[in-house]
């Protein structure tokens, strides 16, 4: 009987190593997004199949009564993935891709039975047998399994395998220390899939805040001799770039901008953080080493630092908070510099501040508010802790900010007119609405017409700026 069992199946076995390929080919193709391990095909050799079909029952019965219709994993295809959050995702994509009965999660059936074991997940994968086995008719219909698991289930599942390979008997010593292991395995395969959560968080919190600090147009540079704007790169901007995934050409243009301005400790912050997205964490703390001896005790290099350091995932959070924790202050305080109100606005952005908002956008804010109480001093230590990166709305900020103060002390004013228009220039789509001094000159209007009246005919016939009579 085996003999010819094994004489049929030889004679099919090409058709399942067919079938297995096949199957295996598009699941790789539709999980390329997935970390995937390995995935690999085979057909189940003769002997193995031979050896399957004259399996026992707990009863003394043969198990498989017709072993070419009963034995699923003729042909086969395991899938090992890094982590267990992506087993369920891969699942759904292969049940969405082939026709299937649905998932046997079989470390579900071992638990169920008061005990940890194999753990893996399977879908039968059915598929056309005219296509397969056109002329056979001692199988119905042509079956492909497919197992996914993590790399760590996957490496418990070979050591048992072996063992119970290597002996008739597994004493229940070895099965119990083996079913404590394949626990201590399910928590191991957890912690790996929060640290990579963790590590995902911080990646994410470093390109959001890089995003949120760049401005919409190209590097630009100043041109000495003649005081006109150029652009580094015009085609395309180191924001959008950094938003597509186009890291290496972001670095290139901090590179450039760098070469530019060698003493701009923000472009080297910057530049670090495109050196940590692209993996590269000694150069981004050699760029930050190299920030901090321009600019000492910064809280943003320090920051950084730690992030990439420690991994501190507290910090994390913090740089998620202005979208929540955040916005509804954000919103009484922009409302009350609107009413013109800019001492009770300055204390919650100082509040804001000590809390980790974000320190630029806090200490412009409060120079508009320090200007709304016409504290020029006050004003003048906020701006000058600004550095002004040409090409950024930022800039465009911090140099209304100095004219307002040459209006208030009348000094000065025509130079820093002058240079407020260089410094515009550089930005054609500043968007007023989107910036802290909206709310100022709102506020200024309601609180200090004359001032607001001599601002008018120095800036209201700039459309930029939408100053209104």
């Amino acid at each position: 009987m085996s003999e010819d069992l094994d004489l049929r199946y030889e004679a099919v076995r090409s058709c399942y190593e067919l079938a297995a390929k096949h199957v295996r080919d598009i699941i790789s193709a539709q999980t390329s997004s997935f970390k995937i391990q390995d995935i690999h095909h085979r057909a189940k050799t003769a002997d193995s199949f031979i050896a399957k079909s004259k399996k026992h029952d707990d009863d003394g019965h043969l198990k498989y009564k017709d072993p070419f219709n009963e034995i699923t994993d003729l042909a086969a295809v395991r899938l090992i993935c890094f982590l267990r959050q992506d087993v369920d995702p891969i699942c759904d994509q292969i049940l969405h891709t082939f026709k299937s009965d649905g998932v046997e999660d079989v470390g579900e059936r071992v638990f169920q039975k008061g005990r940890f074991g194999y753990q893996s997940k399977h879908i039968l994968v059915k598929l056309p047998k005219s296509t397969y086995l056109p002329a056979c008719d001692y199988i119905g219909e042509m079956v492909c399994e497919v197992q996914v698991r993590t790399l760590l289930q996957h490496a418990w599942a070979e050591m048992e395998h072996d063992i119970q390979y290597k002996g008739d008997k597994v004493p229940d010593s070895l099965r119990k220390r083996f079913a404590a292991l394949a626990g201590l395995l399910e928590i191991a395969d957890g912690e790996f899939e929060r640290i990579q959560e963790d590590s995902d968080s911080i990646r994410s919190a470093v390109e959001e805040e890089l995003l949120s600090r760049l401005t919409m147009e190209g590097f630009r540079e100043v041109n000495a001799d003649d005081g006109n704007i150029k652009a580094i790169e015009s085609s395309r901007n180191v924001r959008d770039l950094i938003a597509s995934g186009e890291l290496g050409a972001a670095l290139g243009l901090f590179d450039s901008k760098i070469v530019i301005e060698p003493a701009a400790y923000t472009l080297y912050i910057g530049r670090a953080k495109v050196k940590f997205l692209l993996g590269d964490s000694a150069g981004a703390l050699k760029d930050l080493e190299f920030a901090n001896s321009i600019k000492q005790n910064d809280l943003a290099i320090d920051n950084l630092r730690k992030l990439i350091e420690d991994g501190d995932i507290e910090y994390v959070r913090r740089l998620s908070l202005p979208s929540s924790v955040y916005a509804g202050r954000l919103e009484i305080a922009n409302t009350l510099i609107k009413d013109g109100k800019g001492g009770e606005a300055f204390a919650i952005f100082s509040d804001l501040e000590e809390e980790g908002y974000s320190r630029p956008f806090s200490f412009i804010n409060k120079a508009f508010c320090c200007l709304l109480e016409t504290d020029t001093t006050g004003a003048y230590e906020y701006v000058t802790k600004l550095q002004i990166n040409v090409g950024t709305p930022m800039s465009v900020n911090i140099m209304l900010v100095r004219y307002f103060i040459s209006l208030l002390e009348n000094k000065e004013k025509d130079e820093t007119l002058n240079e407020f228009n260089l410094i515009l220039s550089a930005v054609p789509h500043f968007n007023m609405p989107l910036s802290p001094a909206q709310n100022f000159l709102l506020g200024l209007k309601g609180r200090n017409r004359p001032l607001y009246n001599m601002a008018l005919r120095d800036l209201g016939k700039i459309p930029q700026l939408s100053f209104k009579k």
